[in-house]
């Protein structure tokens, strides 16, 4: 299968992260850094989550959470409840991460490295540990590939 690569500009969208685990707090810290209003789903969860500036329904997920949101992260450890998620999201149109079935997912978080300006993003065919190598890799080459551009840029000039 061969995706659609995109970044988005989620400033002030609605994104919902249902769960509060490990991965559900990675996740959100990332869409909080990229400016989104996320509203967490999730009856309990850890101290660094509820030190994140979110709305944090602490309940369980219902039928009708998804209404206004752009993006939604299925991320509990109940796969009939992820799964329940992302056929609400699918009928509502909205982008659906499963955390827990990258097969059954519509849409894969990259494993992401940032330098300044520069962001790198790789998604290894679902296979996230390969992607995590390889963003790592690259990642290390990052600061000197930014720091020549600079160089050649001021050459220019």
């Amino acid at each position: 299968m061969i995706g659609y690569p995109l970044l988005l500009d989620l400033s002030g969208k609605r994104v919902v992260v249902v769960g509060a685990g490990t991965v559900a707090t990675r996740r959100t810290a990332a869409l909080v850094e990229a400016g989104a209003k996320v509203t967490v789903i999730a009856p309990t969860g850890s101290a660094a989550l509820a030190a994140l500036d979110v709305d944090w329904q602490r309940r369980e997920y219902t039928d009708g959470d998804l209404i206004g949101a752009w993006l939604v992260h299925a991320a509990t450890d109940d796969t009939e409840v992820n799964a329940a998620v992302a056929a609400d999201a699918q009928g509502a149109g909205v982008w659906c991460v499963r955390a827990d079935d990258a097969a059954e997912s519509a849409a894969w978080v990259p494993a992401v490295a940032r330098e300044g300006d520069v962001t790198l993003a790789v998604n290894a065919g679902r296979n996230p540990r390969l992607a995590v190598a390889v963003r790592d890799r690259l990642g290390e080459l990052l600061p000197q590939i930014a720091a020549d551009s600079a160089s050649a840029a001021r050459r220019v000039d």
